[in-house]
């Protein structure tokens, strides 16, 4: 084959993988499963399966997929940024295209390929918080870290919690995918650690939140930069 026609056929695939964003790079859904020292993505959309190529965030990604899978060698469902391109195959000689992860963004435990397929709508679906700034939020006394958007009486309200107190505030959201989120009141009840240092955290990043995106049934909240500032995943389903 020759490199251009290995070019265009590198190009095909990763079309096929990325699905329609508000800006470059998109991020991928599927599933990742690391057996016997292999690892390999498969789509949730479309079920394009690729090796993993062991390099670049790949010891990060891994990360997440120890912290997260069920069992050795189960599959996890793991949302992150990546490229196709040629890498040297595994057994054999030539190249084969293979996924380099550029960044990992998050993984959702528990999550399937099925229930990921149809995209959560932003506003009035009850979102978990999966992550503030790149650290896992983990639901706390049983509570979950949770924000909902939703249309009341003509405004639209934003309702958020980091498992204490409940924040109030309003949303102004466009059709380009720019949003400002303005948390305003709060309740005032007495939060013990680390809670009350998450929650400063969250009233933090709702206000420095100026895009979104869903995939799937995860959101992610991004800063004036494009840099992902939280991500969460849908709970009504």
């Amino acid at each position: 084959m020759s490199g251009a026609m290995r070019t265009l056929r590198i190009a095909a695939l990763l079309a096929l993988l990325a699905p329609s964003a508000l800006a470059a790079p998109a991020p991928m859904l599927g599933e990742m499963v690391y057996l016997a020292d292999a690892a390999r993505f498969i789509a949730c959309r479309g079920g394009q399966s690729l090796p993993i190529a062991m390099e670049a965030g790949f010891p990060a990604l891994q990360a997440l997929y120890a912290a997260g899978r069920p069992a050795p060698g189960a599959p996890l469902v793991v949302i992150l940024e990546a490229e196709v391109a040629a890498r040297p195959r595994m057994e054999g000689s030539g190249t084969q295209p293979s996924l380099v992860v550029t960044r990992p963004i998050g993984a959702f435990p528990g999550l399937t390929c099925d229930r990921a397929r149809a995209d959560s709508p932003l506003e009035e679906t009850l979102w978990r918080i999966v992550s503030l700034g790149g650290e896992a939020v983990a639901p706390s006394g049983g509570r979950a870290a949770t924000l909902q958007m939703r249309v009341l009486d003509g405004q639209r309200r934003l309702a958020a919690s980091a498992g204490c107190n409940r924040i109030a505030g309003t949303y102004a959201l466009e059709p380009d995918g720019r949003l400002a989120l303005s948390p305003g009141a709060m309740t005032r009840m007495a939060c013990q650690a680390p809670l009350d240092a998450l929650e400063r955290r969250l009233v933090e990043t709702l206000t420095a939140a100026r895009s979104w995106r869903v995939l799937g049934p995860t959101l992610e909240l991004r800063d004036a930069g494009g840099a992902t500032l939280a991500t969460f995943e849908a709970l009504h389903l």
